[in-house]
């Protein structure tokens, strides 16, 4: 299902490009990837991602084949000296610049995260602070399969559209991607605060989906890019029970991977939401690491991953908890924003609440990418 997925999204690229892309197939690229950091992609066993409010306690846990040697000498091959430090049984590496990033945990699996975070994980299995729990780890330890998640959504803005009004009605959201020898079948689940709710979600989730089958023919562009829109609408079903609704989205290993799941999140949100004709800005994606040291005062801000961003479109700005700020990117001397640009808040203090705002060059346009409140805000 990955190797069909991914070789369609190729050739959907492809069609927008002039020359030649440089991976041909799903196979190539993995080939290029080992050639690359020295480490055989399928070693890759299981992968979990985490992270709190904001984007705050980001971490990424992995079981991989690879020895823990081979998996330092690959880092070390890409530039980065590394240093050790041992913990309960765990292995602590820091960069060059000191900075805490991987750990190689007692149990066998692997950790990538900021220091802040490191140090929160190694106190919950050292039995020092609690792991995560009530609805959202109850949410999660009912999912399974090949995939599967969970988000507290309580406090989330989910829509701000009539015709989706209870969505807001949201609490908890989680699903999974499981399969049988023939069928691949993605679930979400999404637990609203009442019976009424969730009846009212799902009669505005399927009426939704009529709107997009209704509107099909108007828009002849979306066989370009997957086969047979009807077929993965009709394998999308929506039911109720109590105060949640589980929407289905089941098939083939090809039809599910051909990204069918993606296509009808992109056709709603066009049609249902009424996007489709907006000729409003496209707002750059990007994710954010806030690591707060009360000690020094100063707040670091890192852009993980994501859109490339021009250093005088994105500004922090906020309360210190000494006074407000708004200050460009590009006044850190950071002129293009690209994964591991970071900047450093001064004179900071417990009450304060920061975010990271970009704006387009005209200034008639701006979004939240980010932001972080101190623990006293």
């Amino acid at each position: 299902m990955v190797r069909q997925g991914f070789n369609r999204a190729l050739d959907l690229i492809q069609q927008q490009r002039s020359a030649t892309l440089p991976i041909e197939s799903y196979e190539q690229a993995l080939s290029m990837a080992e050639s690359e950091i020295g480490l055989d992609p399928k070693g890759l066993q299981s992968v979990t991602f985490f992270s709190g409010a904001m984007g705050t306690a980001t971490g990424l846990l992995f079981e991989a084949d690879w020895s823990e040697d081979e998996i330092v000498s690959a880092t070390e091959s890409q530039g980065t000296t590394l240093s050790s430090r041992s913990e309960d049984g765990h292995t602590i590496y820091s960069g060059e610049d000191g900075t805490e990033g991987l750990v190689a945990l007692a149990d066998g699996r692997y950790l990538l995260a900021e220091s802040s975070t490191i140090d929160s994980v190694l106190a919950v299995l050292a039995g020092e602070a609690d792991p995560v729990g009530g609805a959202l780890a109850d949410a999660y330890a009912d999912t399974s399969g090949m995939m599967r998640f969970a988000a507290d959504v309580s406090e989330s803005d989910l829509s701000s559209d009539e015709q989706l009004s209870s969505m807001e009605e949201i609490e908890m959201v989680s699903g999974s991607l499981t399969g049988s020898t023939n069928t691949r079948t993605f679930s979400m689940t999404m637990s609203t605060n009442g019976s009424s709710s969730a009846a009212n979600l799902a009669k505005q989730i399927d009426e939704g989906l009529d709107i997009v089958r209704s509107q099909l023919d108007q828009y002849p562009d979306v066989d370009q890019y997957i086969d047979n829109p009807e077929q993965h609408l009709d394998a999308v079903e929506v039911s109720q029970s109590g105060s949640a609704v589980t929407v289905t989205y089941s098939g083939s290993p090809e039809l599910v991977g051909e990204g069918g799941m993606l296509t009808i999140a992109a056709v709603v949100a066009s049609f249902v939401l009424g996007l489709g004709e907006s000729t409003g800005p496209v707002y750059p994606t990007a994710s954010f690491n806030w690591d707060y040291d009360a000690g020094a005062g100063t707040v670091t801000i890192t852009h993980q991953a994501g859109d490339t961003i021009d250093g005088s479109n994105l500004s922090i700005r906020g309360d210190t908890g000494n006074g407000s700020i708004d200050e460009t990117w590009a006044a850190y001397d950071v002129d293009e924003v690209t994964a591991g640009s970071s900047v450093t808040v001064q004179n900071v203090t417990d009450s304060f609440h920061l975010r990271v705002v970009w704006e387009s060059d005209s200034q008639d346009s701006s979004a939240v990418l980010s932001e972080m409140a101190g623990p006293d805000a």
